[in-house]
């Protein structure tokens, strides 16, 4: 897995439609309450444009399509606090990536994939009670994937029972459930 200069990269992909801006304001949401500062990258190619969202929230447009790479270096240059950039449907293989699968459809190969979502299940999960609800599906697949990248891409221990329990209520009372 790849850093640039100690900020952590994570791929969100999967096809249109299928959740992964969703799944990215939520993880940076999640992220935070546990203290980490996370900024996120989208590409539009229709206006030629990439906007990067640093983890103040005040986002940088750059003109044309740069490499995962090249963003990485930008976004660490202009938001040194970050600890993790959350990059929406890049192919840059040498950067860890969490997968959105349609039910159905073919797994991706698993070589640098973090973790895959059933797209359908957590969509369904997010209608019945949100995230930060505290029962739902998506909380659990959620607070399991804010795991695996807090020990693998941020290097955090897993925290106790009781603290999880705690940033769980903190979250919902953010997330306003």
């Amino acid at each position: 897995m790849r850093s640039t200069d100690s900020l952590a990269v994570l791929r969100v992909i999967g096809p249109a439609g299928s959740g992964k801006s969703s799944l990215i304001i939520t993880l940076a949401q999640m992220l935070g309450i546990h203290g980490h500062r996370v900024s996120n990258v989208s590409q539009n190619r229709l206006m030629n444009a990439t906007v990067v969202t640093l983890s103040n929230d005040a986002r940088v447009t750059v003109e044309g399509l740069p490499s995962l790479d090249e963003i990485a270096r930008l976004a660490r240059s202009v938001d040194p606090s970050a600890d993790l950039l959350l990059a929406e449907a890049y192919d840059d293989g040498a950067y860890p990536a969490v997968a959105m699968v349609p039910r159905g459809a073919p797994r991706p190969p698993s070589t640098g994939l973090l973790a895959t979502v059933d797209t359908e299940a957590l969509a369904a999960s997010f209608a019945r009670g949100g995230p930060g609800a505290g029962t739902t599906t998506s909380d659990r697949l959620l607070a399991t994937l804010v795991a695996k990248i807090e020990r693998d891409l941020l290097g955090v221990e897993a925290r106790p029972a009781s603290i999880a329990s705690r940033l769980a209520s903190m979250a919902r009372g953010l997330l306003g459930r």
